[in-house]
């Protein structure tokens, strides 16, 4: 008699075949249902909090699988969830806490410390050429240092030092940028997801009128301050004008044929800007424009101007013609509102927003601390300012100027390698935009993109803490990476007789097909 391979045997008889398992997985699924309603009559918070993690896993597990049967790798794949709650949800998904006892574990964290450790075993071939990069030279010389000043602070000030150091070891995800640089096809993975957080975060932002009633149903969370999931806006404005730039370059390319959708997204972002109303996100725009044309990209700045004063338009019919009343980030949503915020950018209290006396305070109250020490630096775990922040009672930390931070934290040492850091940085930057035709034209716009992000984030860091604060940091070092991988190691193929070797990791063909070394 002629016998079956062994693998198609069980379908000679499904029922018998499967009725173990379906047993088994009926009596764990009514098990599991039982305990989940007994928790529920007896302990609601544990039993809600049980079924939340149960579902997150879910999400992730199906994330994960979905991304990774797209040719990312395990650790790109789950990678994309941290960055898209931070990007999203900001301030709320940082804070999101399991406390064990006493001790938080914060899950965001957690994440990207296990992207980074995947990232790193499966890119260690890469490392030994990577580490090479000045920029990262100088950032893991003020990491270093940093850590000399915990061994110190952390005996004092606690879960504190470690709190004010991750504006420093944050920049690990630094390398994550740069191995995903490195991966095939992650570029354009990148762009399709960056394309999809950018359009979410508009309809997220067009939300704020209904913030109140927000946090009132969301859940709450937190390290040493509970505070609302969704309904937080911290870092939404810096996103809708690197989104509205981002959909005039890489995007539209991307887009192909449906590139008709790119005006109305840049109008709509530049729209939600009157909702976010940061005044740093209007000089940042006004930065951009003046950017890009000395770039030459002076297309892309007249369309940029095009499409502010479409927004602009929008905004007036809206608001004076068919009336509409919403309320903004400090006031109502309106041209008036908007040309007095703009007015106060010099110093006039024209608008509720803080003034400038605020942050000239806040400044003199930390340079006295840096006079203190001003060589090391104070070091982490002390508040800078005694400011208390009226709605949540907790005291503001930092100046509101985070090189301002650097520079009491860590003293003239830290400050001199920050600045390092930075100069590395831009002069990578500017030493891509010089070689133009050595790039990939989709890489090209991505370095274009990583430079509006840089100059953004350090308008930003002027008036604002984005790099104390992981929800906006995070990204920026993972951007700044990305952006010196492609530039580093993103050259077209003709380019090799001039340049040296591009470098990826296990890929024989990359999306941007420029050359391949396998170390």
């Amino acid at each position: 008699m002629q016998t079956l391979p062994r693998k198609y045997v069980a379908d000679e008889h499904p029922a018998r075949s499967r009725q173990p398992f379906s047993r088994r997985r009926d009596i764990l699924l009514f098990t599991g249902l039982s305990i989940l309603g007994a928790l529920g009559v007896l302990y609601s918070t544990v039993a809600l909090t049980l079924l939340a993690a149960l579902a997150a896993m879910i999400l992730t597990w199906w994330a994960v699988a979905l991304l990774k049967r797209h040719g990312l790798e395990l650790w790109q794949a789950l990678l994309l969830i941290p960055l898209t709650g931070y990007m999203l949800l900001n301030y709320g998904f940082e804070n999101i806490t399991i406390h064990i006892g006493a001790f938080p574990i914060i899950v965001s964290y957690v994440l990207m410390y296990i992207c980074l450790a995947l990232a790193l075993y499966h890119s260690r071939r890469a490392i030994g050429i990577v580490i090479k990069e000045p920029a990262l030279i100088c950032f893991l010389v003020l990491l270093a240092f940093s850590l000399v000043h915990l061994v110190f602070d952390i005996p004092s000030a606690g879960l504190w030092a470690i709190r004010d150091a991750t504006m420093v070891l944050d920049g690990l995800f630094l390398f994550l940028g740069i191995f995903w640089a490195l991966q095939p096809n992650g570029l354009r993975i990148l762009t399709k997801w960056l394309i999809g957080i950018f359009v979410l975060n508009m309809l997220y932002c067009f939300t704020f009128p209904w913030s109140d009633a927000i946090h009132t149903w969301s859940p709450s969370s937190g390290v040493f301050l509970d505070v609302p999931i969704f309904g937080q806006y911290h870092t939404t404005d810096i996103y809708l004008l690197l989104g509205a730039i981002f959909c005039l370059g890489a995007g539209a390319r991307f887009l192909g044929n449906r590139r008709w959708l790119v005006l109305p997204l840049v109008i709509l972002q530049l729209l939600g800007l009157a909702v976010t109303q940061a005044r740093a996100s209007y000089v940042a725009l006004a930065a951009c424009i003046v950017i890009l044309v000395l770039i030459g990209e002076r297309k892309k700045s007249l369309i940029l101007i095009g499409t502010l004063s479409g927004a602009l338009v929008a905004l007036v019919l809206l608001t004076g013609v068919a009336g509409l009343q919403l309320a903004g980030r400090i006031g109502p949503i309106n041209i008036d509102f908007l040309r007095d915020h703009i007015r106060s950018i010099t110093g006039e209290n024209v608008t509720p927003a803080s003034s400038m006396d605020s942050r000239i305070e806040f400044a003199a109250e930390a340079i006295e601390h840096f006079h203190s020490s001003p060589i090391l630096g104070v070091g982490f775990g002390q508040p800078l300012v005694s400011y208390i922040d009226q709605e949540t009672g907790a005291t503001v930390r930092v100046p509101h100027n985070s090189n301002l931070t650097v520079m009491v934290r860590l003293g003239v040492i830290g400050l001199m390698i920050w600045i390092a850091f930075n100069v590395s940085l831009i002069r990578q930057i500017v030493r891509a935009l010089r070689r133009r035709p050595q790039y990939d034209r989709q890489v090209y716009e991505w370095i274009q993109w990583v430079l509006i992000f840089y100059a953004t984030f350090m308008i930003a860091a002027l008036v604002e803490g984005p790099l104390e604060t992981p929800s906006s940091a995070i990204p920026f070092y993972f951007f700044m990476g990305l952006g010196l991988g492609l530039m580093r190691h993103r050259l077209r193929k003709t380019a090799e007789s001039m340049t040296p070797q591009p470098l990826y990791i296990n890929s024989p063909v990359p999306d941007t097909q420029v050359g391949l070394v396998n170390q």
